[in-house]
């Protein structure tokens, strides 16, 4: 079995028990974790500057109470283009985390999204720290970063569910 699928899957029927305000905060916490624990920063400056200016919109959106926050002008078709294009190992699931806490499909974080935006944080850290950014088949072992990630996720949700 996947690490993450046998650690963090078992709290996915609970999350919905998490405030709309508190999956928000934890998303965008865990997902900035997530770029400060890379063993390299990202490389591409365009991709580097896209998911920080991001990163900083939802932050703001945190700071200031919401829920989710307002999906910037051109945000759609950049991340369109960078997916489109190819990115750096792991940036793409940190674009998927962070298109979750912009308004494009709700006006919330939904348990779902919230599930979803820890498996492509833990999903950028493994594509991150293997050399090719190729995996072949279930890893049945996590890495020591890895589980660096299990446990900082583990932590989050049974912060609130506890």
């Amino acid at each position: 079995m996947h690490p993450w699928d046998a650690q963090i899957e078992p709290y996915e029927d609970r999350v919905e028990d998490i405030s709309e305000r508190d999956r928000f905060r934890s998303a965008v916490d865990l997902i900035e974790w997530t770029i400060t624990g890379f063993e390299s920063p990202i490389e591409s400056r365009s991709e580097r500057e896209f998911v920080e200016s991001t990163l900083s919109v939802c932050r703001s959106a945190v700071n200031s109470g919401e829920t989710i926050a307002d999906v910037p002008e051109d945000w759609i078709p950049r991340a369109t283009r960078f997916l489109e294009m190819g990115t750096e190992n792991g940036v793409n699931y940190l674009i998927r985390s962070l298109e979750f806490c912009l308004d494009i499909y709700s006006d919330e974080i939904e348990a779902e999204e919230f599930m979803k935006i820890f498996a492509y944080c833990y999903e950028a850290e493994s594509s991150r720290s293997s050399a090719s950014g190729i995996m072949v088949g279930e890893p049945q072992v996590a890495t020591a970063r890895e589980q660096a990630m299990l446990d900082h996720q583990k932590a989050i949700l049974d912060s609130f569910l506890s």
